[in-house]
């Protein structure tokens, strides 16, 4: 944001009239006073907010499209981006599972999620509070609900295990009882 057009101001300086910025303020800096005249303008004092002086021409800060700080405003808001990306690449990797069914589980709410770390970068990996069919409650990861890796509490494997024991095997024929014909 460009200052205020006021009643311009003249000053001399170094036996030129130049325009008065002094006091004025252009986006987070604000104009000190003219420190050295050149071929193509005047240098000026410029301080900033985050309180660093720094001296530059004074169409740096003035004119339309111009710096807006010492530097500091673009570290400011690169830092804020890369953050805000990073949060929005979490926010959105991540798969609400309340409420759905897998197998035997339903999903009845978030229960954690912790950093983890890879080559590739970083992610959370997300904990699901579950409730199975038989009525016993179980921490699952995500992954492992969605790649179907955990169907169940435990109670799966026991009840196929229960079913293979005791499902009745046909007896084999004993080809040399004589009732063939």
């Amino acid at each position: 944001m460009l200052a205020h057009k006021n009643k311009t101001k003249w000053i001399d300086f170094e036996g030129r009239k130049i325009k008065d910025y002094s006091g004025m303020r252009f986006n987070f800096v604000t104009a000190v006073c003219p420190v050295k005249s050149i071929k193509r303008g005047v240098i000026w004092r410029f301080k900033c907010n985050c309180g660093n002086i720094i001296e530059r021409r004074h169409t740096s800060y003035t004119q339309k499209n111009a710096n807006k700080s010492c530097g500091c405003y673009r570290k400011h808001v690169s830092k804020h981006s890369i953050r805000k990306a990073i949060d929005m690449a979490i926010v959105k990797s991540f798969k609400d599972l309340t409420g759905k069914k897998f197998s035997r589980l339903r999903v009845i709410e978030l229960w954690k999620r912790i950093p983890k770390k890879c080559k590739s970068g970083s992610y959370y990996a997300n904990y699901w509070d579950c409730i199975c069919d038989c009525g016993n409650r179980h921490i699952v990861n995500g992954d492992s609900l969605r790649g179907g890796k955990t169907k169940s509490c435990g109670c799966y494997k026991t009840d196929k295990l229960i079913a293979r024991l005791t499902k009745k095997k046909p007896k084999p024929e004993n080809k040399n009882c004589g009732n063939h014909s």
